[in-house]
């Protein structure tokens, strides 16, 4: 079940309120500006679509062949991997599809001009991330 949207927001906002934390997610549409604004690092990993998709699909078939638990008890199927409208909208193509076809990137990008007390890195490669 979902958190309502403002317990969710109150809850990020009081994590981000101590004086050391980390938080991970792509909540940006609901809790970015207050996070980014009490932050001093950002990693942004921003990894090409083909790689991302496999490690997406991968995991998927992975966890529904083992029937693995996944968030709030859920399990994943093998249809989930299917586009719609010939399977769910599923995370996996929400976020090919917002992220890399539908403008996100330049949306975060814009996000980070208004946060420039930001040290930003942008990790685009295995690499990259590797040596970071």
């Amino acid at each position: 079940m979902q958190v309502p949207e403002e317990e969710f927001a109150a809850r990020v906002r009081d994590a981000a309120a101590a004086d050391e934390w980390v938080i991970s997610g792509n909540y940006l549409s609901r809790v970015a500006h207050d996070v980014w604004c009490r932050a001093d690092t950002l990693v942004w990993l921003d990894l090409p679509l083909p790689l991302v998709l496999w490690r997406s699909v991968s995991r998927t078939v992975r966890r529904s062949l083992t029937r693995e638990l996944v968030c709030n008890g859920n399990r994943e199927r093998l249809r989930y991997l299917l586009p719609p409208p010939l399977g769910p909208d599923t995370p996996l193509w929400q976020f090919a599809y917002r992220f890399y076809r539908g403008g996100k990137r330049e949306e975060v990008e814009t996000m980070l001009a208004d946060h420039p007390h930001l040290t930003v890195h942008r990790l685009r490669t295995r690499a990259a991330v590797g040596s970071f």
